[in-house]
């Protein structure tokens, strides 16, 4: 990672963070522009890009569920040419920082497809739990105390 910086979601990358969603759509669950742009505006202070040159190549988008006091996951995708370079793990150590500094949240959370193999190894990588699965949307449930 050479000149990666790290800074809060906007609407001026919102056709780059779809570019890059599309890049990733193996793995991640379709969305509608209206998640994208609830990221960039509502839920600004807990989405991030990893941004090159002005350019998004990753990003992580969270949402709060303040009544299971977590800080849900709902992305994160980088674009393939810059994955295994270290991006997701600092995308997923900003918002760390972020939630440990608001106290209201105990949990990170996410949802991930029950195939998705790559995704579930990062988050273990990271300390996250395989909580179950939740049959309703047909997905793992993965959450780290923070």
């Amino acid at each position: 990672m050479k000149n990666i910086k790290i800074k809060n979601a906007d609407l001026d990358f919102l056709e780059s963070i779809r570019s890059i969603a599309d890049d990733a759509s193996d793995y991640l669950v379709p969305n509608t522009k209206m998640i994208y742009y609830l990221s960039c505006t509502v839920f600004k202070r807990f989405s991030f890009l990893a941004v090159e040159d002005n350019i998004p190549v990753g990003f992580i988008f969270a949402m709060p569920n303040y009544s299971e006091e977590a800080l849900w996951i709902h992305q994160i995708a980088v674009l393939k040419e810059y994955k295994n370079t270290g991006i997701g793990t600092v995308l997923l150590n900003k918002l760390d920082e972020i939630a440990r500094r608001e106290s209201i949240f105990n949990f990170l959370m996410c949802a991930i497809k029950v195939n998705n193999l790559p995704s579930k190894q990062f988050f273990q990588k990271h300390k996250f739990e395989n909580i179950g699965l939740d049959s309703y949307i047909s997905m793992d449930i993965f959450r780290k105390r923070l």
